[in-house]
């Protein structure tokens, strides 16, 4: 049975059809997405992109949180997308307007995981772990291809972004906007970016409820329902040579660094670093054989490969694999 599937960032939507067991993907449409437009207008380009694919067996949806997975409700407050949807039943709209009876949605950075295990880097794994770094930081815990959330060996929700490193949210630290604010502070200390303080991750304070707990050396705050953040990439400004240092992502940072800009691979290096302090505990507890990296994290491997403390491969499509993981998904649960 082919699965058809949406990958929706905070910019585009991805139509695809996967095909179990040879596990082509095959796509159909990436348009634009007006993320910030009214819940309405959400819906309609959704299913305008959906109306794309054969429908008669259902569809999944690979997309950011902080997102209820299970009901379809959406909970994005200050990420800079789908403000308006906040509190929205997302799956309820979608089934009515494509007139079908299932919408499935799933996690992106676990559909990444599970469609690396499926047909990738880490397939057939019995203990994996994906990361995706982009706008935030995404993790996704794999024991024999199946998300772990729970217990003492994960992360709260199995989310390593609700956890703190140096006594402050592990996303200020290694994350776009963190790689971009650290360049920044490097090369013009003057900036306005430079000098702002960093205001607690949107991200933990999006839903109410957040509660701390104890981790493997860092204090933790986890709240209930609220899930990674569209990681699958950096920002999109293409800002080569561009003196407004406000303007970089970590492509572009990364790009300086291999033209022999010493700050932007330190920059680069320090960043990756913290998160193999921060990651390495997690990985020691679940006992990970094999972690693959996608987002920006990928693209960026030959530069950071030596900061981390654990075995990874890059992988080459992070995208491709979100279709792959949420359709792979969606078929256990049929």
């Amino acid at each position: 049975m082919d699965v058809a599937v949406l990958e929706v960032g905070g910019s585009h939507a991805t139509a695809a059809v996967v095909t179990p067991g040879t596990w082509q993907v095959t796509e159909v449409d990436r348009a634009e997405l007006e993320s910030q437009a009214a819940a309405a207008q959400v819906v309609e380009q959704l299913a305008d992109a959906a109306r794309k694919l054969p429908l008669a067996n259902g569809l999944a949806i690979a997309l950011p949180g902080p997102f209820d997975f299970a009901t379809g409700v959406a909970w994005y407050r200050g990420q800079g997308k789908f403000d308006q949807l906040y509190g929205f039943d997302l799956g309820a709209a979608l089934r009515t307007e494509l007139g079908i009876e299932r919408v499935m949605f799933m996690n992106d950075a676990e559909a990444f995981a599970v469609g690396e295990w499926t047909a990738g880097q880490v397939r057939g794994v019995e203990r994996c772990l994906g990361v995706t770094i982009g706008t935030g930081i995404g993790t996704a815990f794999l024991a024999d291809g199946r998300v772990v959330r729970d217990g003492n060996t994960v992360p709260p929700g199995g989310e390593l972004y609700k956890t703190k490193y140096a006594g402050k949210p592990l996303e200020d630290s290694i994350s776009a906007r963190a790689i971009q604010r650290r360049y920044t502070n490097r090369t013009d200390p003057e900036a306005p970016s430079a000098r702002k303080t960093e205001a607690p991750s949107a991200r933990e304070t999006a839903l109410p409820g957040a509660r701390e707990t104890e981790a493997p050396g860092a204090k933790e705050t986890a709240a209930p329902g609220a899930k990674e953040t569209g990681a699958l990439g950096a920002r999109e400004t293409e800002a080569p040579g561009v003196k407004e240092t406000a303007a970089l992502g970590v492509k572009e940072i990364a790009d300086l660094a291999r033209a022999g800009d010493t700050v932007a691979r330190e920059v680069l290096v320090d960043a990756f670093t913290d998160l193999s302090s921060a990651l390495q505990p997690w990985i020691d507890r679940f006992g990970v054989t094999s972690t693959v990296l996608g987002g920006s994290i990928s693209g960026a491997y030959d530069l950071i490969a030596d900061a981390l403390t654990f075995p990874a491969t890059p992988t080459p499509d992070t995208e491709h694999s979100a279709l792959l993981g949420a359709a792979a998904h969606y078929l256990r649960t049929t």
